[in-house]
């Protein structure tokens, strides 16, 4: 595994959340998605079909989200914050 000693060092796991173009997850993506909805079926009192659902819903339109903004960009040109030589901070800011 990849990220296995970095895990190890912080007593963490480490899911791969892998997505096809088509729209298939993966098989560890899969269970997370589950887990995640039973654990928020649990909390909100609700039909773990409902709400697993409504997560993969919203993960669908997150993704759709950032795959446009990689694509198109944002609408609104980033500025930054206004310092030029980086010393200091801009006292309008």
């Amino acid at each position: 595994m990849k990220y296995g000693r970095a895990c190890e060092d912080r007593h963490a796991s480490f899911t791969p959340l892998c997505i096809s173009i088509d729209g298939l997850m993966g098989k560890e993506m899969e269970s997370f998605v589950r887990r995640l909805a039973e654990s928020l079926a649990t909390k909100w009192d609700r039909q773990i079909s409902t709400t697993l659902y409504w997560v993969r819903a919203k993960l669908s339109f997150s993704l759709i989200r950032a795959v446009n903004m990689c694509v198109r960009g944002s609408r609104h040109k980033w500025r930054g914050i206004g310092i030029e030589d980086g010393n200091g901070i801009n006292p309008s800011f």
